[in-house]
């Protein structure tokens, strides 16, 4: 299936300096010029004049959070915009139906698609283990919790970004697909997706949707590198 947001031609030097500034949220900025989809950082720590912003003057309808759980319980807002947007957890957000909006509704939404759950991530890279290190997780995995967690950690840290991407492109392929559906849908307009610091998670989904809207390969690393 292929998903279409936009036709977009210009130069890859022509995505850069998207930037939105506020006082407290970090990394804002559209993925593409005239584009009303936003990235960014976690927007919990955000000023009353960045809240202003968002809501009254971006206007966000639609905010897809990628964070797990874990990371979700470190602050107390339902969402980080307001009490008034419905929140859609999975498996329920992941149910396609609810990709539109219901337009008689006034309630903006914000999805919870979590893409770096432990438990898949950790299936992950056991795939990519010696039968050594299977031997080692397997054993941590009985006696210690701590250690089987440092064991997973330490293979993910010495692959790199490259093995982590690898990892969510495979285990998290569902949840990354109806992220690119909700972005890819006017109706959800304007819209913001965001995982803690809007780098490595953020990222990955920006450079995918970035390559659903026709920019080149040469514009989503530049972009990616900025």
């Amino acid at each position: 299936m292929k998903i279409k947001m936009v036709e977009y031609t210009q130069p890859a030097e022509d995505i850069q300096g998207q930037l939105v500034h506020f006082e407290k949220v970090q990394n804002f900025r559209s993925i593409v010029p005239g584009a009303l989809v936003f990235r960014s950082a976690e927007l919990d720590e955000r000023s009353s004049s960045d809240l202003e912003k968002l809501n009254n003057e971006i206007q966000i309808r639609t905010v897809i959070d990628l964070r797990g759980e874990s990371e979700r319980k470190l602050f107390k807002s339902c969402c980080p915009l307001g009490e008034d947007f419905e929140i859609i957890e999975t498996p329920q957000a992941m149910d396609l139906s609810l990709v539109k909006p219901n337009l008689l509704s006034a309630a903006r939404r914000c999805f919870r698609l979590s893409l770096l759950e432990p438990e898949r991530q950790y299936a992950g890279m056991w795939r990519r283990m010696t039968p050594a290190l299977r031997a080692q997780a397997a054993w941590w995995g009985l006696v210690s919790g701590r250690r089987e967690t440092e064991l997973y950690l330490g293979e993910i840290n010495r692959g790199g970004l490259p093995v982590l991407y690898e990892v969510l492109l495979e285990t998290s392929r569902a949840e990354i697909c109806q992220a690119l559906r909700v972005l890819a849908t006017p109706e959800n307009h304007p819209v913001v997706f965001h995982c803690v610091k809007g780098k490595d998670r953020t990222g990955l989904v920006a450079a995918l949707a970035q390559r659903v809207a026709g920019v080149g390969p040469s514009g989503v690393v530049a972009d990616y590198a900025d």
